[in-house]
């Protein structure tokens, strides 16, 4: 078994700056039926330009929630569900929106839920991971999912706090495999979880969300966002 490791130092300056963002929002999302047929193949929304619209996000979650077998409410998502992740690099996560990869090299240095801080729950304990459902491709996902993170035993939104089960690794999309959606989870922990092995390299292919929720009885996830990125210099899938 290996030994735990101890999340890396980050950035705990105030997210005060982050507030007016995390509010929640009210959102006047249609009919998914109406969303046209060409974003929506083999169970994974396609959004041609890299980005997912606002009026494309409940189809994009409605995907992911089928694609790992969870039972995610686009509206919760879109909304009191978000998770605000910012990067070393300073940047943030706009749900939906493509990347840059040298954006994201790093581990991000700071996440929030504006929701469940205002609720009283920034003292509970919490597990985040992000993982990529789209090994090698959105096409043919035979790794789903690769696990890219997971910090356990998060206390509030302070992830200098947590374990680390499994290192970060940043999006290293094939060359020519098209967009892929990478998702940070947050799920609330009853207790402290001390006795979940580290995941190796060799562990992080075809790892199932559901699964792992379903052995330590995390439940459904409490917060969530996700980005698109693809290889720089590859064609248009």
């Amino acid at each position: 078994m290996i030994q735990p490791q101890t999340a890396a130092t980050m950035s705990v300056s105030s997210m005060s700056d982050l507030d007016n963002e995390a509010a929640p929002k009210k959102t006047g999302f249609g009919d998914v039926a109406l969303i046209t047929k060409s974003l929506v193949k083999m169970g994974s929304v396609r959004a041609n330009q890299g980005s997912v619209s606002e009026a494309d996000m409940p189809a994009a979650w409605d995907s992911i929630s089928t694609d790992l077998d969870l039972n995610i409410e686009s509206e919760y998502a879109t909304g009191n569900g978000e998770l605000l992740v910012e990067y070393s690099t300073g940047v943030r996560v706009r749900m939906g929106q493509k990347m840059k990869m040298a954006d994201v090299r790093s581990a991000p240095s700071r996440i929030k839920c504006s929701s469940l801080a205002s609720a009283g729950n920034s003292e509970d304990l919490y597990l985040l991971m992000m993982i990529n459902p789209d090994v090698p491709s959105m096409a043919k996902p035979l790794q789903r999912s690769w696990l890219h993170w997971m910090l356990v035993n998060v206390k509030g939104f302070q992830t200098e706090s947590g374990r680390i089960l499994c290192k970060y690794t940043p999006p290293t999309p094939s060359a020519n495999s098209g967009l892929h959606r990478y998702i940070f989870l947050l799920f609330k922990q009853e207790e402290h979880l001390d006795q979940v092995a580290a995941y190796e390299d060799a562990r992080r292919g075809k790892f199932s969300v559901n699964e792992f929720a379903k052995r330590y009885h995390m439940g459904k996830p409490v917060a969530m966002t996700f980005f698109q990125a693809e290889r720089p210099g590859s064609r248009k899938y």
